[in-house]
C-alpha cells in the first residue's frame, strides 16, 4: 500500500514538521486493519492477565542488568547471524536455561531469543532500507 511507504517515509524525517499528514495516514491504515481485529469484553482464560505484562518502557521498571544477562546481550548483538539456542547461551554464562531467561527478562523486557528476532528484525530492516539487496 503506498499509504505505508509515505508513512515510513514521513517517520524517517527526525524534524517530524509534517506530523498531521503522518496522522493522517496512520487513521488511513487503521480504517483498513480495525475490523479484522476482535476485541472482547471478557477475558479469553483465566490466566490471561497474569501472562500479561506492561510492554511500554515508561510503564515497566526494568531490573539492575545482571553481568551474565550483559554478556549474553553482547553475545547475540555481535553473532546475529548464528544459529543460537537457549541451552548455548545458559551454558556460556553457567546458569540454567530458566534462571537465564528470567535474568534476561528482568534487565531487558524480552527472552534471549525474543530479543535475537529483535535484532535480526532490525538488521534486516537496515538492510532492505539502506542497500540494493533483494528480500531473498
Amino acid at each position: 500500500m503506498p499509504w505505508l511507504d509515505e508513512l515510513v517515509a514521513l517517520s524517517l524525517d527526525a524534524k517530524g514538521a509534517r506530523f498531521h499528514r503522518m496522522q493522517a495516514l496512520w487513521f488511513a491504515v487503521m480504517d483498513r486493519i480495525a475490523p479484522h481485529i476482535r476485541v472482547t469484553d471478557r477475558r479469553v482464560s483465566p490466566s490471561q492477565r497474569t501472562r500479561s505484562l506492561p510492554v511500554h518502557p515508561r510503564v515497566r521498571r526494568f531490573a539492575p542488568t545482571r553481568a551474565e544477562a550483559a554478556e549474553v546481550r553482547e553475545a547475540l548483538s555481535t553473532a546475529i547471524a548464528e544459529p543460537w539456542t537457549l541451552d548455548e547461551l545458559a551454558e556460556m554464562v553457567h546458569l540454567s536455561t530458566k534462571q537465564l531467561g528470567r535474568v534476561f527478562a528482568d534487565a531487558y523486557g524480552k527472552t534471549p531469543l525474543a530479543y535475537l528476532t529483535m535484532l535480526r528484525v532490525e538488521e534486516m530492516a537496515h538492510l532492505l532500507r539502506e542497500t540494493d539487496l533483494t528480500i531473498e
